[in-house]
């Protein structure tokens, strides 16, 4: 099977191309680079025990209680770790250790039982089975 130019598909030409002209590097009065960005946000709620050294540009930060400075620069675990363990840091007041005790009342639990009884339409005399008693 031999193929003719006319079956294959026409190739772009140049003069269909659109061709932008690269853009301009801006730069300072003294010829540098401008600046940076600052880089990310401050989203962690660890933030708010700490506050960054403006002396070290970011890379440490402060913490709020013991004034103790913490690299920061590769994340916030090592921030968060302190916070954790900083003896100045005063207590929140609910780090309890033993589990709060609900009361009982017998009266709410006798009418709760009674209004499943009517709510699912339940025959009374249910309470009289023996799966029933020894619960």
């Amino acid at each position: 099977m031999s193929y003719n130019d006319d079956d294959l598909p026409a190739l772009e030409t140049t003069e269909h191309m659109i061709l932008t002209p690269p853009l301009p590097v801006v730069s300072n009065t003294d010829g540098s680079l401008p600046p940076r960005s600052q880089g990310r946000k401050n989203r962690s709620n660890v933030w708010n025990h700490f506050t960054s050294d403006p002396e070290l540009l970011g890379k440490k930060a402060i913490c709020n209680y013991c004034q103790c400075r913490i690299k920061c620069d590769n994340g916030t675990s090592s921030m968060l770790s302190h916070s954790l363990k900083c003896k100045s840091k005063p207590s929140t007041g609910n780090t309890s250790s033993s589990p709060s005790l609900t009361k009982f009342d017998q009266e709410k639990c006798r009418n709760e039982l009674v209004n499943f009884f009517v709510v699912m339409e339940l025959p009374f005399h249910l309470v009289e089975h023996q799966a029933f008693l020894n619960f």
